[in-house]
C-alpha cells in the first residue's frame, strides 16, 4: 500500500482488521482508491465499486443492529451506513448498478427507519418489487426484512397515537398490516410470482 496504493489490497486489509472502525476506515481507503480509477473497456471498476458497496453496506448494517419496535433504538449508530449511501450517490451516473443491490436497498430502509424515523420512506423501499416481484432477492434475511416492515408499521401508528403503543396495540398493528409474501421471496421464485396459490400476504 505504501509504495503503490491498490483498492483491493485495502479492502482485504479491513477483512482482516479485527477493530470495526480500522475496518472501516481501510473500506473508506479502499473506496476512494477504486473512485480514482479510470474504467476499463470490461467495467471493472464499477464491478470492484458494485462489491465494495455490498460489503460496506452489510457491514454497516452489522454494526448498526439493535434496533427496537417503533422505531426506538439502543445506543445505534447508523453514521457509517448514511456515510456509504452518501458515497453511492456522490457517483452520480457512474455504478448504477450500486444503487440497486439488496445490501444497499436494506441499508436505505434502515437509515430511514431508524435514523430518520421515516416509516413512510422505508416502507416504500422494502415494498418495492424487483425483477421477480419480490425484494430483495435473499430470502435468508426474511426475518430481517420482516422487522423492518413491522417496526415501520408500529412507528406510523404510534406517530398517529402520539405515543408509544402498547405490546396489544403493537400487536393489532402487525395483525392489521401483515408482512407480504414478496418481501424476502421465503419460498424463492414461486412464491413471490404466484399469489394467487400462497396468497399476497406471509402465513405468520
Amino acid at each position: 500500500m505504501a509504495i503503490k496504493p491498490n483498492a483491493v489490497a485495502a479492502r482485504c486489509l479491513g477483512v482482516l482488521e479485527t477493530d470495526t472502525d480500522k475496518a472501516w476506515d481501510w473500506y473508506r481507503t479502499a473506496w476512494s482508491i477504486a473512485v480514482a480509477e479510470e474504467e476499463d473497456e470490461v467495467g471493472t471498476r464499477e464491478r470492484l465499486l458494485l462489491g465494495l458497496s455490498t460489503e460496506m453496506a452489510f457491514l454497516g448494517q452489522t454494526l448498526a443492529q439493535g434496533t427496537g419496535n417503533q422505531g426506538s433504538s439502543y445506543d445505534d449508530d447508523y453514521t457509517k451506513l448514511s456515510e456509504l449511501l452518501t458515497l453511492i450517490d456522490d457517483l452520480g451516473d457512474h455504478c448504477e448498478s450500486c444503487r440497486r443491490t439488496d445490501a444497499v436497498l436494506t441499508s436505505k430502509a434502515k437509515v430511514a427507519l431508524y435514523a430518520h424515523s421515516d416509516a413512510t420512506a422505508a416502507l416504500a423501499i422494502v415494498s418495492a418489487p424487483g425483477e421477480l416481484g419480490c425484494f430483495p432477492t435473499y430470502a435468508s434475511d426474511r426475518p430481517d426484512l420482516s422487522m423492518i416492515w413491522n417496526d415501520a408499521q408500529e412507528l406510523i401508528a404510534a406517530q398517529e397515537k402520539g405515543s408509544t403503543l402498547t405490546l396489544l396495540e403493537a400487536k393489532k398493528v402487525r395483525e392489521a398490516h401483515k408482512v407480504p409474501a414478496s418481501i424476502g421471496c421465503q419460498y424463492a421464485t414461486s412464491w413471490c410470482t404466484n399469489t394467487e396459490k400462497y396468497g399476497a400476504t406471509a402465513p405468520f
